[in-house]
């Protein structure tokens, strides 16, 4: 048999086997496509029940002692790290045990010597008040009245421009996030009438005065309709996160969502959504906190409705509304070092009926994010804002090339076996 018909089927299978290998390689890698915002992904899931839930054990150990808590953080990173390599077990090593020091008993203080009152003093007698005696009066001399000096015409008023209206090149000069309540209604309407100019002409453009969005989630950001109940204030739009296809789910929730959700359901139907501020039954289980910040990180977490969408709303004048989807126990965490920017800001949690007005919400959550902080964030948290859709083409070369190394597997079996024909 000739060397060249041997070494084709040869060097087709080397080459399909390394293929299929570097394929099943890239599926498990941790930060593969595979990666999703969900909880159901098992980094998330290590990320929560195993750092999150030792890190709660810990802080209470430390029982509120500095040194503790700054060991608790330490292991708190090590398991991170544990979870991003696969282990899914790593435990929290023993706390050193911290003894305060006794605390000294005082001794008794000797009672004071009660000084004996003084001797009243005498009352001395008021003296006669001396009788005033009148100044004589000046004598001014009668000066004629000077004719005034005639005023010099006032000028013409200056003709004043009409108001101009809105346009998508207007600022606004007002304070760092400022809420609802601080903005006159004057602003409130040149506010909305800017935003309304650009949701016409599907335009999103940071107003960083009256906002809570960072500059990194720009281009995930779209306006969405708000709705008003009576007794309300609020913007007429607020910013959603994520819906990149504009099917009205965010991408990372909607292969997700549980079949029947009520939220999910206003959200696909482009209902308006309603805002918490003023609105919606408050519920005790609904909690909203933020993590202690690693690595420019800044994440929410807390408690919702077991297995549903929920949306997070993060105030200034208009909110930014972040959708995320809890697991069977109602937990959730979502990391927002993209999507706000520095000031101070208002977080609930919520869930609305199929109409979008809030049905039930967390009591409000004030946090302050420093400017050093937005500036240092980072652009994307490696675990929880992955594209699938980026790393979907990478399989089709896998498909490509493994596909052509069985071609030149079966050219070269049938160079083969025609040569040994007779």
């Amino acid at each position: 048999m000739p060397r060249r018909t041997v070494i084709i089927p040869v060097l087709g299978a080397l080459l399909t086997s390394g293929l299929l290998i570097a394929s099943v390689f890239a599926q498990e890698v941790p930060g593969g496509p595979d990666l999703d915002t969900n909880l159901e992904h098992p980094f998330n899931a290590c990320l929560l029940d195993t750092c999150e839930a030792q890190r709660a054990r810990c802080t209470a150990s430390a029982g509120g002692d500095a040194a503790l808590l700054a060991i608790c953080e330490a292991y708190v990173m090590q398991c991170i790290d544990a979870c991003r390599a696969g282990d899914a077990g790593y435990v929290f090593p023993p706390l050193p045990s911290s003894q305060p020091d006794p605390v000294p008993v005082p001794e008794p203080l000797p009672e004071p010597i009660v000084a004996p009152e003084p001797a009243p003093l005498p009352v001395p007698e008021p003296e006669p008040e001396p009788v005033p005696v009148p100044t004589p009066l000046p004598v001014t001399e009668t000066v004629p009245d000077e004719e005034p000096e005639p005023e010099p015409p006032a000028a013409p008023p200056e003709e004043r421009d009409e108001e101009e209206e809105p346009s998508l090149e207007m600022t606004l000069d007002l304070p760092v996030q400022p809420t609802g309540e601080e903005l006159a209604e004057e602003t409130r309407e040149e506010t909305d009438a800017l935003i309304r100019e650009m949701a016409d002409e599907d335009v999103f453009r940071r107003i960083p005065e009256v906002m809570s969005l960072g500059e990194g989630g720009e281009d995930e950001a779209e306006w969405k309709p708000s709705q008003e109940e009576p007794g309300q204030d609020v913007s007429e739009y607020v910013i959603l996160i994520g819906d990149l296809d504009d099917d009205g789910l965010p991408d990372g929730i909607e292969d997700f969502v549980p079949e029947g959700d009520p939220t999910a359901e206003a959200l696909s139907s482009g209902a308006p959504l309603g805002q918490p501020q003023g609105a919606g039954e408050e519920d005790p289980e609904f909690t909203v906190e933020e993590s202690q910040p690693q690595e420019g990180m800044r994440i929410l977490r807390g408690h919702c409705d077991p297995d549903a969408i929920c949306l997070i709303y993060v105030y200034s004048y208009v909110p930014v509304v972040l959708a995320v989807k809890t697991d069977a126990s109602g937990n959730y965490v979502y990391d927002i070092s993209d999507y706000v920017g520095s000031g101070s800001h208002v977080a609930y949690v919520t869930v609305t009926d199929k109409t979008g007005k809030i049905a039930k919400k967390s009591s409000p959550f004030s946090f302050v994010v420093e400017e050093a902080q937005a500036a240092d964030a980072p652009e994307a948290l490696p675990v929880l804002d992955v594209d699938v859709e980026e790393a979907t083409p990478d399989y089709l070369i896998w498909y490509v090339l493994g596909a052509t190394g069985l071609v030149l597997i079966g050219v070269g079996l049938a160079l083969s076996l025609r040569k040994r024909a007779p």
